[in-house]
């Protein structure tokens, strides 16, 4: 189940990244919650991190920050260091959030 629930998880960021440009990281886990897959919560944190590192690994996407309502960058590009940060994965209370940024 977690192959395809990371396959899935792969699809669903990439479609956001054609789409929109970006997708905030606090989205993912959000994501994972309302696909149709059980999995061990372990699985709901450390897949989002695979996708994300995979995305900005391969040159696919960038990882930035961004403000909340009106997505504005504010940094980066930042290092794949902040995947094993909590704060990166929630909207902070200065209305900061980290996000992946297409590259094409």
């Amino acid at each position: 189940m977690i192959p395809a629930a990371e396959a899935w998880l792969a699809g669903e960021v990439e479609q956001r990244l054609e789409a929109y440009g970006s997708i905030g990281l606090h989205e993912l886990p959000w994501l994972l919650n309302g696909a149709p897959f059980d999995l061990p919560a372990e699985a709901l944190a450390e897949l989002p991190r695979r996708v994300v590192g995979a995305a900005v690994a391969r040159g696919r996407a960038a990882l930035r920050t961004a403000r909340w309502p009106d997505g504005q960058l504010l940094a980066g590009p930042l290092s794949l260091a902040v995947l094993s940060d909590d704060d990166s994965w929630r909207i902070r209370d200065d209305g900061t959030y980290t996000t992946l940024v297409d590259f094409d």
